[in-house]
């Protein structure tokens, strides 16, 4: 399930699929150009964009594709055709979708690619290699600019529809999206105004209300007291005053909660069964 954030995009922190955090407004741009003007050009423009972007720039073919071997990643990358050595564009475009095939990843993975160039007449190997969009030097900001725009809309439908295909949950609070897969989130604890999602080995902190996040995530967790969420599949061992988690946590139980725990506990642990 997803939850839309306010604002354009965000920023993957961490790309194993089971725990990603998010924040709204960014993109991971590579930019690849052998000429220091045109990269130094698209920089700016992309500075000019309200998203805020991280940008890596590349001032060679195999400098970028040495990048991704080494198991980088970026959601987008503006990549020149004509290079100085062997390597030319489309062949580093090719290689990197090779590569995604190789490691199982579908047709459609990140990054996208926005061949940057000077050459109309490969526009149709361009989009042999599956490159998203291509742009023609001298390259006019407007148009640049909406292909950016466009990026950041598919990103998002990428992550979203790949985070389905994993059963990952998807929370949005406080100004940062989080996705995950359900059993990596172990509990939320409300602490004043803000909270804090216990989330594998670490703890997100964030400000936003118990309600918005029992709305979505979904029928593995149950409130069991006004400040803690758990997730049921994590809980070890439990009585009326307490749980106690997989990890050795000790959550205090409501005793007006304990009925609804036991209820959502039995038709869990029925279900896993």
């Amino acid at each position: 399930m997803f939850f839309m954030l306010a604002g354009k995009y965000f920023v993957l922190l961490m790309r194993d699929w089971e725990v990603i955090i998010v924040e709204g407004g960014k993109l991971h741009i590579g930019i690849c150009d052998d000429e220091s003007i045109t990269r130094d050009y698209l920089s700016r423009l992309v500075k000019t964009d309200s998203g805020e972007h991280i940008t890596k720039c590349f001032s060679d073919s195999r400098e970028a594709l040495s990048y991704f071997e080494a198991g980088n990643s970026l959601d987008l990358l503006f990549l020149d055709i004509d290079f100085r050595n062997e390597l030319d564009g489309m062949s580093v475009a090719a290689k990197i979708k090779a590569n995604q095939l190789a490691d199982g990843r579908a047709l459609g993975s990140l990054p996208l690619i926005v061949f940057v160039t000077g050459m109309p007449e490969r526009m149709q190997e361009a989009f042999e290699v599956r490159a998203f969009q291509f742009l023609i030097k001298p390259i006019d900001a407007k148009k640049f600019l909406g292909i950016l725009s466009q990026a950041q809309k598919e990103v998002d439908h990428i992550i979203k529809k790949r985070a389905a295909s994993n059963d990952m949950l998807s929370i949005s609070i406080g100004g940062k999206q989080m996705l995950f897969k359900s059993s990596a989130l172990k509990y939320v604890e409300s602490e004043g105004r803000k909270l804090k999602l216990h989330i594998k080995d670490r703890v997100v902190e964030c400000y936003g209300k118990m309600d918005e996040i029992s709305s979505q995530v979904g029928d593995d967790f149950c409130q069991i007291h006004r400040s803690y969420i758990v997730n049921l599949t994590r809980v070890f061992t439990y009585g009326r005053t307490q749980v106690e988690m997989d990890d050795g946590t000790k959550i205090p139980m409501s005793k007006y909660k304990y009925k609804n725990f036991l209820d959502d506990f039995l038709r869990v642990s029925t279900q896993r069964a």
